[in-house]
């Protein structure tokens, strides 16, 4: 009976709202949220596409909820609330307010949120400048003028976690899924504080992508379950399904832009993760996780690597003399996740993930002199030379699909491509280590690649410069 049940689980009919452009990584933690990502017609689904467990003789019971049509109210707030903490097994909060809003009002609290003294207007002008030199954003305006406009589009009901208030859009009826997502997101705050879980961390943007996805796939795990909960299953049951319903909840298109797919990516990785941890867990072990969460998107990606405890090598970056006295106006660690992004908007993402797999650590540095384009510079160790080559491979191949010069096809190390404004793109590979260098000048391509092999250190050790 359970296998016809898991047979049956493939035919989930999931209306998923399209991915629209994801904020900067920077403001990525508030908004992943179940109102924004997971607008789902899921609650009758499984029950439609499931037969009655005995015989045919029952129809499961609705979860406690809001009907059609209807704004919750305290009531039903409060029911569906105290079913969700008994399902993940969280106490959750004894009164949660409800504060109606209206559009205007809503605008104001969002950018409130997405500006603050760490993250100011500056900080994300400096993002875009970044993911334009990158080739994966166009100079279309304002970055956080574009977020707060898609937002406010696309929200109806929003959980704040520093007032810990339930907003509620005035006249909108929250969906189902969208309702259950932000108490999901209340009962997770109150036992380990969003805010503070998902503070921006100095230069390791990566680390904040793999704790936002924690939330997100948590959260939408615990939807999922809900679900089958009603039929005496839980995410342990569903295993065999896992990619059916990972590509059902988060669709993936190909050749998807940059920003569009971070804004699903953390919910597939987190919810994978999450559904894979299941399987031999109960939700009060996965609750421990929250005090050791994965620290790379690598270790989310790959749970294997998470309960070992493995870890990318530190890769630091020096001042280097061919900038003088200007200091980075970026400093990250890319990571796994947004790497596998970044080549999947030109390549198929099966390719794209493939390339990305082996990740050992890497650094992306930006520069920028008045008046001119930023110099990225992106150094990124590998496993093993099989894996930086094939990352090497796709690089090229992903520059090449991009329709850029290709500026001395004899060299097998290094390419060379043309970029914008007669600058040139740079991407080397040496050992186990690949270097690229963005929107660097012709003349001083040379001495800055050869300063940044002897400048950057992999693991504490320096590498000797190729010949």
């Amino acid at each position: 009976m359970v296998r016809d049940l898991r047979r049956e689980c493939l035919d989930f009919s999931i209306m998923c709202m399209r991915p629209r452009p994801s904020p900067s990584l920077i403001a990525l933690p508030l908004l992943i949220s179940l109102g924004l990502t997971l607008d789902l017609a899921l609650d009758l689904t499984l029950a439609q596409a499931t037969p009655a467990l005995s015989k045919g003789e029952t129809t499961p019971a609705s979860s406690p909820g809001p009907g059609p049509g209807s704004s919750p109210t305290s009531v039903e707030i409060k029911k569906r609330l105290r079913h969700l903490a008994r399902l993940r097994q969280l106490r959750g909060p004894r009164v949660l307010q409800i504060e109606r809003v209206s559009r205007a009002e809503l605008k104001k609290y969002l950018r409130a949120t997405l500006v603050d003294k760490k993250r100011t207007e500056s900080t994300y002008a400096d993002e875009a400048a970044l993911l334009e030199a990158l080739l994966l954003r166009r100079d279309e305006g304002s970055l956080l003028d574009d977020i707060v406009e898609r937002m406010v589009e696309h929200t109806v009901i929003r959980y704040d976690p520093r007032r810990r208030k339930l907003l509620v859009v005035n006249n909108a009826t929250p969906p189902s899924l969208a309702l259950s997502g932000e108490l999901c997101r209340a009962l997770i705050d109150r036992r380990h504080r969003l805010p503070r879980f998902l503070r921006p961390f100095r230069a390791d943007g990566d680390r904040l992508v793999a704790r936002s996805a924690l939330v997100a796939g948590d959260c939408a795990g615990v939807l999922v379950e809900q679900q089958v909960q009603r039929h005496g299953l839980n995410l342990s049951h569903l295993s065999q399904q896992e990619d059916a319903i990972v590509e059902r909840l988060a669709p993936r298109r190909a050749h998807t832009p940059y920003l569009d797919a971070l804004f699903v990516a953390p919910l597939r990785a987190g919810l994978r993760f999450t559904m894979r941890l299941r399987k031999r867990r109960s939700w009060q072990r996965i609750n421990r996780i929250y005090r050791r969460p994965p620290r790379t998107s690598e270790q989310l990606l790959h749970p294997r690597l998470f309960l070992r405890n493995s870890r990318g090598k530190t890769i630091r970056a020096r001042s280097l003399r061919a900038f003088g006295k200007l200091r980075p106006f970026w400093q990250d660690t890319w990571g796994e996740l947004r790497l596998r992004l970044m080549l999947a908007t030109q390549l198929h993402h099966t390719i794209a993930a493939r390339a990305a797999a082996g990740w050992d650590g890497d650094r992306l540095v930006a520069y920028r002199r008045e008046g001119q384009k930023p110099v990225v510079i992106h150094l990124i160790h590998w496993d093993s030379e099989a894996d930086a080559f094939e990352f090497d491979n796709a690089m090229q191949r992903a520059l090449a699909a991009r329709n850029l010069q290709h500026l001395n096809p004899a060299r097998s190390d290094t390419k060379l491509y043309a970029g914008a404004h007669s600058s040139q793109i740079l991407v080397q590979r040496f050992r186990r280590a690949v270097l690229t260098i963005y929107g660097v000048k012709a003349e001083e391509r040379e001495a800055l690649q050869k300063e940044v092999w002897q400048r950057f250190s992999i693991g504490g050790r320096r590498l000797k410069p190729p010949k």
